[in-house]
């Protein structure tokens, strides 16, 4: 009997120890592209002046892709963080407003079968931070005004990878439009004195959904192959506006974007598993 029970144990052990040893995972390479932003921005705020500005702008973004753990290899995370700036003047060239933001995004993609084997379509949704100011160097009551505001956006992504007489490139275009969230803005006339000082915080921060907002990002990219890097070119476009309390705030930017991505991954073994016998998800290439 003690026998019978003992094979019977190192039966299933061993049965158990082999089903882990062939239940590999595949891997799942990080996606990570760093660029540079370079064009032309516009700042309309009817809290600093009546007049639209115009001028450069600029920018540093990071991106990270990969598919995630859950949802058998179907879903990607994405998350996006940039830095920009505009330097823009009137249109008599005599004065001078500055703009800087800093942005986060988290999303999370459902990819959608294409049938197409190099091509990769996602859909999902993200959630946006923005955090800002615009400054007028002319005005001397109140010179600056903050941005921020937090929002539910969808997007959606389409990725194709396209060889050229042999030679593979691949494309990519992306927008997100914001849906709803809140954003700050003080009430018309309100000082930055009032809601600091004297604590008048009311009426500063508001819902906002398309009916008075418009948050719109627009991404198109090609990444050619140098050596284990991907170099990244491509065209960069952002929409930021709202109207409340009788102010307009828009924030116009459109821009040549240069760069590099390349896919990581641990090259070490797990467990006895080599990891070059692995199968690879890639949320990009």
């Amino acid at each position: 009997m003690i026998k019978s029970l003992c094979l019977c144990f190192f039966v299933l052990l061993s049965a158990a120890v082999f089903a882990q040893k062939n239940d590999v995972k595949p891997l799942r390479p990080v996606t990570a592209a760093t660029t540079v932003s370079i064009g032309g921005g516009k700042i309309y705020d009817t809290y600093l002046s009546p007049i639209k500005y115009g001028g450069q702008a600029f920018g540093i973004h990071h991106e990270r892709m990969r598919v995630s753990r859950f949802g058998d290899g179907c879903l990607t995370s994405q998350h996006l963080l940039s830095a920009e700036a505009e330097h823009t003047e009137n249109p008599a060239g005599n004065h001078t407003m500055w703009g800087a933001s800093f942005d986060y995004t988290y999303g999370m993609f459902y990819r959608v079968a294409s049938g197409v084997p190099d091509l990769k379509i996602l859909a999902g949704a993200q959630l946006a931070s923005c955090f800002g100011v615009a400054y007028n160097a002319h005005n001397s009551n109140n010179p600056a005004n903050a941005k921020g505001d937090i929002n539910l956006q969808l997007s959606g992504m389409v990725i194709y990878r396209w060889c050229i007489k042999g030679f593979p490139v691949t494309l990519r275009y992306q927008t997100s439009v914001a849906m709803v969230g809140v954003f700050f803005c003080p009430e018309y006339g309100q000082s930055y004195y009032e809601i600091f000082s004297l604590g008048d915080t009311g009426g500063i921060v508001h819902f906002g959904s398309l009916h008075n907002q418009f948050n719109m990002q627009n991404l198109l990219t090609i990444d050619i192959p140098v050596n284990t890097w991907f170099l990244r070119i491509g065209y960069r476009n952002n929409i930021r506006t709202f109207r409340e309390n009788h102010l307009r705030s828009q924030i116009y930017t459109n821009s040549f974007v240069i760069g590099m991505s390349k896919e990581f991954s641990s090259l070490r073994k797990k467990g006895k598993v080599d990891n070059r016998a692995r199968s690879v998800l890639s949320a990009y290439y």
